[in-house]
């Protein structure tokens, strides 16, 4: 039906797919002989750039290995400048190269030959600048700076070098000895070649152009270091090392080129802030310069780096701004590097009293402010706290690179009592203004009479609510209570050093009561009262006064035992103290009552218990009425207050928990008899089991609490079966039936059980 091809058309198809088929063989052949090249061309590579880099390798090791050992007189002969900067020139693209890849021991072992050879050469004094006999070969790393077509490679390859240690400094974690090492040689050759006057080579051929050529590449590495963050990197770099118990090894070329940066820029407000971010956050650094005589230490000082750094501090706003990344342990650091600062020399403090002072404030608000911020992402985030030997628990995030082991914080904490030293506090108290140039003189003559000389003026006038809130003397006086009173909240963990420092000094406490007498009757009662209910913030100096004054009767009412309080007097005499307790009693009282009659979204309990003026008084109160408990120094009817008894509103108040009445027998019960605080008692015995006979019902009679105790394990059941006992359970029956070692209960005269 279907015409069949031709023998000519079956010929043609297969021989245009035989055609086909071997232009396809074609192809695949030229991809496999292209395929074959590209492999070539990749493994003969790979085996080339390997020969080269073990050529590399092997003789790099060969050259700088000699140059790990420890002694430096077992060096190996150096060869001539010109061959070895060139292997030099090799060692940076390999060492970069291989450092991505891998960092080996090996190559740390390479990179510490170079570190190691480089030093010795800058420390070598076989140049002489002025040579003419060329022939003779020059092994000093410097002699490549004479040669000009060299002279830029040479400066770009001490400048990429210098990237390199400082890398080593800020990655190395000193675990190993191999560290360690790597670690110094990185730190020694970063100060030896920004110390260009150190070279040997160029002191015996120094003159006026080459002595200014050095300091220009002196000047052009520190800025080149300063632009790869220096500052930061040490800091780092010291920490570790104090971590480690190392920091006497590194610290005077840690502070050389701290110091060199900053006088290389003139200290400039930009690097001083970055020295205050970075250097000053190490603990007692300043201290250590001190100790030490460090010589551009010493330089700073005298470009006054004390005045630089109060510019900064004493303007709240340039602190937060500048300072915004720095945590409460490293200001708190800062804070003592400021005062061994200021304590070096306490004449400089003389012109910069004021903004010295307010330095000091800012640093401490500061400390505050990031304590209560750390507090509340505390409790949002439920992160754990950090315990400090200084500042006690730190919530929040904190660095990890901070140091708190105790020889160091114990250094701290001696940086800090300047500011509570007998000098600094008469220090304070004259920088307050007086009237007459012979109440001044007068004080010059009597040092130890200085704080009371600044009271005697306020005690022959009369002391009105307006004079407390605005006059200038009083200010000035509560201004410094202000400030111990911030110090001891700051530095919670030395609260007692301070108050026991401020005990002693001269006149002090009397000077401070004397004060609060001449106020009003009761120790100015009715003005402090009124006080307190125009400021609801309790923001006014006055009551920081109040405040270090009732702390420090704390702590004298703790330490002082009943030979020095009754019968020597101490301090403050018997008939103070029952004045104070007075005071106390009805302050404490009037200020339960005033927040509970105002009228603010806080609850009163709240803010009292918030309150630290509050907290204050109301733990001396109570010690204090222990105190009398113990040995009495006042008539029992010095407690109680007539208000409270006399009022018909507070037994009523007594059936609401959130009154304030309720509030006022919880917190000073004592401002009733004892026959009335009985008389409570059985009031809410009474209005208890009313309150279960209304609730009584027939399920909660034919209720069982029934309990079975072994007598092999009688603590372990009875804490498991009451642990969870509610305050009806309890007041309902109780029955109780022993097992006796066999496991059957025990019958007993009492059949079911004993009960309650």
């Amino acid at each position: 039906m279907f015409p069949k091809k031709a023998a000519n058309d079956l010929n043609k198809n297969d021989f245009l797919h035989n055609l086909d088929e071997a232009r396809e063989a074609r192809r695949r052949e030229k991809q496999i002989q292209q395929s074959v090249v590209i492999i070539q061309k990749v493994v003969r590579g790979y085996l080339v750039r390997k020969k080269y880099r073990d050529y590399r390798k092997n003789e790099l090791n060969q050259i700088f290995l000699g140059f790990t050992e420890q002694n430096p007189q077992s060096y190996p002969p150096s060869q001539p400048v010109s061959t070895m900067f060139t292997h030099l020139q090799h060692f940076l693209p390999y060492y970069n190269r291989m450092k991505v890849k891998n960092n080996s021991t090996d190559l740390q072992q390479m990179l510490l030959g170079v570190l190691n050879y480089l030093s010795t050469s800058l420390l070598t004094d076989d140049m002489n600048v002025r040579k003419t006999d060329l022939s003779t070969p020059i092994y000093n790393h410097i002699a490549t700076l004479f040669n000009k077509e060299m002279n830029g490679q040479w400066m770009k390859f001490n400048q990429d070098l210098l990237v390199i240690a400082l890398k080593i400094l800020e990655t190395t974690e000193l675990i190993t000895t191999v560290d360690i090492k790597l670690f110094m040689t990185s730190l020694n050759f970063i100060y030896l070649m920004t110390d260009c006057q150190s070279w040997r080579a160029l002191q015996k051929n120094m003159n006026e152009l080459l002595l200014k050529t050095i300091l220009a590449i002196e000047r052009s590495y520190l800025i080149h270091l300063g632009q790869h963050n220096l500052l930061k990197i040490l800091k780092i770099a010291m920490i570790r090392c104090m971590q480690r118990r190392l920091e006497s090894s590194i610290f005077s070329n840690i502070a050389t080129l701290s110091f060199k940066l900053l006088l290389n820029n003139d200290l400039n407000r930009t690097h001083v802030v970055l020295l205050s971010q970075t250097i000053l956050t190490i603990p007692t650094f300043i201290t250590m310069c001190h100790e030490t005589s460090h010589k551009t230490f010493q330089m700073v000082c005298q470009k006054d780096l004390f005045n630089h750094l109060i510019c900064i501090y004493s303007v709240k706003e340039s602190l937060v701004n500048t300072h915004d990344s720095i945590d409460i342990i490293e200001l708190c650091y800062i804070l003592g590097n400021l005062v061994a600062l200021a304590s070096i020399d306490p004449s400089q403090i003389e012109t910069m009293k004021q903004p010295f002072v307010q330095s000091l404030f800012n640093i401490l608000d500061l400390c505050r402010q990031r304590q209560s911020t750390g507090e509340q992402n505390n409790t949002q985030s439920k992160s754990t706290s950090v315990w400090h030997l200084i500042i006690g628990h730190v919530r929040g995030k904190t660095s990890g690179m901070t140091v708190s082991n105790q020889e160091v914080v114990q250094r701290v904490i001696v940086q800090y009592k300047y500011l509570w030293s007998k000098s600094f506090v008469n220090m304070l108290f004259e920088s307050i203004p007086t009237a007459s140039s012979t109440s001044q003189s007068s004080v010059i003559k009597k040092e130890t009479n200085i704080i009371r000389a600044k009271f005697e003026k306020l005690f022959h006038t009369k002391t009105t609510v307006e004079k407390l809130i605005t006059d200038d003397l009083t200010q000035s006086i509560c201004r410094i209570t202000t400030f111990y009173q911030k110090l001891i909240q700051t530095l919670t963990e030395l609260r007692l050093q301070i108050l026991c420092a401020l005990s002693l000094q001269d006149s002090l406490i009397s000077s401070l009561w004397q004060f609060l007498n001449n106020i009003g009757p009761t120790c100015g009662l009715k003005e402090l009262t009124k006080i307190y209910e125009i400021n609801k913030d309790e923001h006014q100096p006055i009551f920081d006064l109040l405040q270090l004054f009732c702390n420090l009767c704390s702590y004298l009412a703790t330490i002082l035992d009943e030979e020095e309080m009754y019968k020597e007097q101490k301090y403050m005499e018997l008939e103070s103290w029952s004045q104070l307790c007075l005071f106390l009693n009805q302050f404490v009282y009037r200020m339960i009552r005033v927040e509970f009659v105002r009228t603010t979204a806080t609850s009163p309990k709240l803010k009292l218990e918030n309150s630290q003026l509050y907290k204050t008084l109301h733990q001396l109160l109570i010690l204090l009425h222990e105190r009398n408990s113990r040995k009495s120094f006042v008539p029992d009817s010095h407690w109680l207050i007539r208000d409270v008894k006399s009022s018909s509103s507070f037994m009523a108040d007594l059936e609401h928990t959130e009154s304030c009445a309720f509030y006022l027998l919880e917190q000073i019960p004592h401002i009733l008899t004892f026959k009335d605080r009985v008389k409570i008692l059985q009031m809410f015995i009474e209005r208890d089991k009313e309150k279960e006979s209304n609730e009584y019902s027939t399920s909660r009679y034919h209720m069982k609490n029934y309990y079975e105790i072994h007598r092999t394990n009688l603590f372990g059941d009875a804490f498991r079966s009451l642990q969870n006992a509610s305050s009806t359970t309890w007041k309902n029956t109780i029955r109780i039936s022993f097992i006796n070692p066999q496991g059957l209960a025990e019958a007993g005269i009492d059949q079911n059980g004993i009960f309650k």
